[in-house]
């Protein structure tokens, strides 16, 4: 039920998912 749920906030909530994408590439950004 979680991952259904995780699924539908994505399809609802795009804008979190690019701010997520953008959180972890600043992060490989910073190892590198």
């Amino acid at each position: 039920m979680p991952q259904f749920t995780d699924e539908v906030t994505v399809l609802e909530s795009p804008i979190d998912v690019m701010y997520l994408m953008h959180k972890a590439f600043m992060i490989h950004s910073e190892r590198t």
